[in-house]
């Protein structure tokens, strides 16, 4: 990871460019989409208690990415609005209607967060591949024998000819630039009601979660957003900025990814920062021996479990490599991977319907967490924890939950944050996690360009 971070520097000058291209022929009519591929982390080591296996098949090698890291940068150009309404159920049937066509997709959290679902289509897909020794830049041109592109492509490939670094390529943020202090009682409330309804047996866990509304912060532009990406090193990241719909989003978390008859998810349940530059095997020990989190990850890998079977054939829905940690940047995440294979003329739409909200910012069960969540929290979530993502021409797609995001929308500009609650929590460091993980993205914020 701090390699490939070393080679992005040295490309910083070449993406500053080509993203000033792309807002000099588009202005905002683009999505920005990057991906960094690999799987580096650690194995848990006692699984015999468990159904699940640490060796992956022969057959699912294609899912999972060797070791060689390398990042794919995604730029969906010349937006063609599909839908951007309140209706989820006119959504997910209009998913389902373009179930073989390039689009890019967009949900809050649920009907009741008051943004609105969003599906567009582009004409244009640029895809920049980096890794240790090589840099790739691919054209899929939707829309074929358009002079524009063609002019554009040539411009890129001139511009990724040799790396150039731009000088100052990063950005200033302060220590600490939202505050839930003000916010401290009414969130305590919510978590210790919370933990009250798991008492008398209403759910084992749930994810509780606040938003703030920034009224003194601008959305980033896309370089801000690309260096603040490139400070973070996040395994995703989302950038859309249209006139009603903004999302800068750093997720780690994948929902759901389809490649052919497979489905995976990946949910992701204990957090851990080490105090080294690089996580080592005894900072996983450490996070596999805290017994609230491997609690509460192992009910979240069965709500996910229980939801792949109701889209996937009977007794294909396997989990792989449970409780891996892995390493993104400084931090250790516990991850399980959930594979199914689907059943027969199963699309996005279909998966989406049965599947959402996400049961890893939701909780278990997951239809009574979802009526207390409601009633719990006193801020409408929003877009924080929906999802967005891309589906292909031929069905494929992927998609993550928009967590870590700074968003855009008709409650305005705002962030949220979220802690998983279980009998075993702490009220108060569950306040304080929230404190923390408000501002792990502050470079979105407030962060300025040097």
């Amino acid at each position: 990871m701090l390699n490939l971070k070393k080679i992005l520097d040295e490309y910083s000058g070449n993406f500053h460019q080509l993203i000033n291209e792309l807002q000099n022929t588009f202005e905002f009519n683009f999505i920005m989409y990057f991906k960094i591929n690999n799987l580096n982390g650690y194995e848990y080591p006692n699984i015999e208690n468990y159904l699940a296996t640490n060796d992956i098949p022969e057959s699912f090698n294609f899912i999972f990415p060797n070791q060689c890291s390398s990042i794919t940068f995604k730029f969906f150009c010349e937006l063609e609005n599909i839908y951007q309404g309140l209706d989820e159920e006119y959504f997910i049937n209009l998913l389902k209607k373009n179930s073989n066509k390039n689009i890019f997709y967009l949900t809050p959290f649920d009907k009741l967060s008051l943004e609105k679902y969003l599906i567009v289509s582009y004409n244009l897909e640029i895809t920049v591949t980096l890794a240790f020794d090589m840099l790739s830049i691919n054209f899929h041109k939707i829309k074929k024998n358009n002079t524009k592109f063609n002019e554009l492509e040539i411009k890129l490939a001139n511009i990724f000819q040799t790396p150039f670094k731009r000088k100052n390529f990063f950005l200033k943020v302060p220590d600490e630039i939202i505050s839930l202090k003000k916010e401290k009682n009414q969130i305590i409330g919510a978590i210790d009601l919370a933990k009250t309804q798991m008492n008398i047996g209403e759910c084992y866990l749930a994810n509780i979660a606040y938003t703030k509304k920034l009224e003194t912060c601008k959305f980033p532009d896309p370089y801000e957003f690309f260096v603040s990406w490139s400070q973070v090193l996040s395994r995703f990241a989302i950038y859309i900025n249209t006139k009603e719909i903004g999302i800068a989003s750093l997720s780690p978390e994948r929902f759901l990814q389809k490649i052919g008859k497979y489905v995976l998810a990946e949910p992701i349940k204990g957090t851990l920062k080490s105090e080294h530059e690089y996580p080592n095997h005894n900072d996983a020990l450490t996070l596999w021996q805290n017994k609230k989190e491997i609690y509460e990850h192992t009910m979240i890998v069965d709500l996910l479990r229980n939801d792949l079977y109701s889209v996937s054939k009977p007794e294909s829905v396997k989990v792989f490599k449970p409780f891996y940690a892995r390493i993104a940047g400084s931090l250790l995440q516990m991850q399980s991977f959930v594979i199914g294979e689907l059943k027969e003329s199963m699309t996005l739409g279909d998966c989406l319907e049965k599947m959402l909200p996400a049961g890893s910012i939701s909780g278990t069960p997951k239809k009574n967490v979802c009526e207390l969540i409601h009633k719990l929290e006193e801020n409408c979530r929003g877009y924080y924890t929906g999802i967005c993502g891309v589906q292909q021409a031929n069905g494929d797609f992927d998609s993550i939950i928009l967590i870590r995001t700074l968003f855009k929308g008709k409650l305005g500009l705002y962030v949220g944050v979220g802690a998983g609650i279980t009998t075993l929590s702490n009220t108060e460091d569950e306040y304080n996690e929230l404190n923390i993980k408000m501002n792990s993205f502050a470079a979105l914020v407030s962060g300025k360009l040097l």
